[in-house]
């Protein structure tokens, strides 16, 4: 047995991942410390880590059926031909409905830490503008879905419809706190009908009032730009979220929508005044 030196474990010998993880140190650093002493891998040098993924590289393992199909593999053909039609696992399950629900009940029991929570708030504000970075990097790279030029066929319209709606269901209980705080309040001094996440053609409405057709979206500083508060348009989502707010807005206006939109941080600022704006916005519409 050999005796660390720096916390007194006794072990049969020092590994560099006991040096690395329980005291940020490396094997050279050790043996500068304290002499030479007795390690289970050689040294986790740079020149180590190199050859090891050199040889993994040069062995390029695969899995056992790569490159393999049912018409050239036996085993594979007898695979595919026991799972066709009712051998299938799927058409085991009796009721589907019941079962998309347990899915579905399965996702919302998950509890997310980073619910209602900012990014700085929770990474610290070096590591959310890691993320902020990386988010615009991805949606750069993003293909975008646009139109061609022609307009939608119906079959299509309403296939988009009812994938928003599918949709919807699932993201529930993942509505922004403030946005869920304003609906509640909004619940209890409206004497009218109005709809959380209310699914609209293309798109969900954050807050509705179908029988009126208005619109009250509630609009983060920093993914949606608030200027007066100092943000500027830098990151690729921004322009990606802007772009989406534009095209919702003028969709909603031209089916005879008004739209009203209310920052986070005047929520937070005077949660009283924006209930207000709104109680005037729906009575001038009204």
């Amino acid at each position: 047995m050999n005796k660390c030196m720096v916390c007194g474990l006794e072990l049969k010998v020092i590994s560099w991942k006991h040096l690395k993880y329980k005291h940020q140190m490396t094997i050279e650093e050790y043996d500068g410390k304290f002499g030479k002493s007795k390690h289970s891998t050689t040294l986790q040098t740079k020149e180590s880590v190199e050859k090891a993924n050199k040889t993994k590289k040069e062995k390029q393992i695969k899995p056992w059926n790569y490159g393999l199909t049912k018409e050239t593999h036996s085993s594979l053909k007898k695979i595919s031909e026991e799972r066709i039609g009712e051998n299938n696992p799927v058409f085991r399950i009796k009721d589907r409905k019941a079962w998309s629900f347990n899915i579905v009940k399965g996702l919302k029991g998950y509890n997310d830490r980073r619910k209602n929570k900012t990014l700085e708030e929770f990474f610290g504000e070096e590591k959310a503008k890691e993320w902020k970075h990386s988010l615009s990097t991805s949606a750069k790279k993003r293909k975008i879905h646009g139109h061609t030029g022609k307009p939608h066929s119906e079959e299509t319209k309403n296939l988009l419809r009812e994938k928003t709606i599918q949709r919807l269901s699932l993201i529930k209980d993942k509505i922004s706190k403030p946005q869920t705080k304003l609906y509640d309040a909004l619940k209890q001094v409206l004497d009218i009908h109005i709809e959380l996440e209310y699914p609209f053609s293309y798109y969900a409405l954050d807050i509705a009032v179908p029988s009126l057709k208005i619109c009250i979206e509630v609009d983060g500083d920093f993914w949606h730009v608030n200027e007066e508060k100092g943000y500027i348009v830098e990151y690729e989502c921004q322009k990606r979220n802007k772009r989406i707010e534009k095209s919702k807005t003028t969709f909603l206006a031209n089916k005879g929508w008004k739209v009203l939109r209310i920052w986070v941080s005047d929520l937070e600022s005077d949660f009283d005044l924006a209930i207000q704006r709104v109680k005037n916005f729906i009575k001038e519409n009204q």
